[in-house]
């Protein structure tokens, strides 16, 4: 680097930073490209060794060749000074495209019906128990509850907010549920002359059975609830000839022990005082609708849906090998949900996924 001293009047001079040709690469100097010998005495006063790399000096340009500062890699004009640019963050999964969301190795694309979300992979943080997550407490308050139950306001932004928030942190925050299907009636098949090929009698039936479930991992739900099971189970052989489905959750299956709870279960718990139940409205329950599918084994989907599951059940990993165990879920596509008295609330899949971007959502 050369300074040169050039005079403007008779008490006034200007320092200009000269910088060699040599040190630009594609327009920009790039410093940290440089090896130790060559960081000194090609970088021109411009790069200097610090902590075992060459770094670039963004300081040097002042005056009037601060015009030359962005000519550098990492450096920033901030008003008539030039500084070291500071590194972004890194913007959350939920923020990207869908092309820049395949570009991160923290990140992956969930398919949602219709619609594409970037969500966060699944980490496993050894640090807390195998299976529990730190749960937020449930969202509202007794204030909004009765609030919303004056039609008049159940079908507000605000009410419809609240009540598939509670919806949402539901998936989240449950372990288990009960999967219903259609299922073909066996009863008496083996005696009936006209029982199908399958063993059936070709009537069908509503059919449900205890699921154990995941929506995604800890402190990142989809909202999509998924399974792992296998075609041995009623339920898989059943939506695979019908995938109509539904799968109900109650707060009342919420594991105290499992977490620290921020408030207690008293409208859900049966007890001698007669006070809490089930189904108790304030105890909350939610019915998911959608049509089941099984995930193809290796795409981004199966992986962060069984990576969720095996987060959240750590027995899972441990059962029989030679069940041939699929990973399912349920592409939702309404949603039915009391959580206190005034009646049922049915939302939307676009209301119940769209219920933590904070966008507004508009009732029907």
């Amino acid at each position: 680097m050369k300074l040169s001293i050039l005079p403007v009047t008779l008490s006034t001079y200007v320092v200009l930073v000269v910088v060699n040709s040599s040190t630009f690469v594609d327009g920009l100097i790039k410093c940290k490209s440089l090896s130790k010998t060559n960081c000194d005495s090609k970088g021109d006063g411009i790069c200097m060794w610090k902590n075992k790399k060459c770094k670039t000096k963004c300081d040097l340009f002042k005056g009037d060749d601060s015009k030359n500062c962005e000519k550098v890699k990492g450096c920033k004009l901030k008003g008539k000074k030039c500084k070291k640019k500071k590194k972004k963050e890194p913007k959350e999964c939920g923020d990207l495209s869908t092309k820049k969301c395949g570009k991160r190795d923290d990140c992956v694309i969930i398919e949602d019906g219709s619609t594409s979300t970037c969500t966060p992979t699944v980490v496993v943080d050894d640090s807390d128990p195998p299976g529990c997550c730190t749960l937020t407490k449930r969202p509202g308050n007794q204030t909004e509850d009765y609030t919303c139950i004056d039609p008049n306001n159940a079908k507000t932004e605000y009410c419809v907010k609240a009540k598939v928030a509670t919806a949402r942190w539901m998936a989240q925050s449950l372990e288990w549920g009960t999967l219903s299907t259609f299922r073909a009636d066996a009863t008496n098949a083996d005696a009936d002359a006209d029982a199908d090929d399958d063993g059936s009698s070709g009537d069908v039936s509503p059919f449900g059975n205890t699921y154990s479930f995941a929506d995604g991992p800890c402190g990142a739900g989809s909202g999509t609830p998924y399974f792992y099971g296998s075609d041995l189970d009623a339920s898989f052989t059943d939506a695979a000839k019908n995938p109509s489905v539904s799968f109900t959750l109650t707060e009342a299956s919420l594991k105290s022990s499992c977490v620290n709870r921020t408030e207690d279960l008293s409208a859900c718990a049966i007890t001698a005082s007669g006070g809490g139940d089930p189904e108790n409205p304030p105890c909350a329950r939610v019915t998911l609708v959608g049509n089941f599918t099984l995930l193809t084994e290796g795409t981004d989907e199966y992986t962060y849906g069984k990576a969720a599951l095996f987060e959240r059940h750590p027995a899972m990993p441990n059962w029989p090998t030679d069940h041939e165990w699929l990973v399912g879920k349920i592409d939702v596509d309404y949603v039915w949900t009391i959580d206190f008295y005034g009646g049922a609330n049915v939302f939307t899949a676009e209301q119940y996924y769209n219920s933590t971007d904070g966008n507004p959502i508009e009732a029907e």
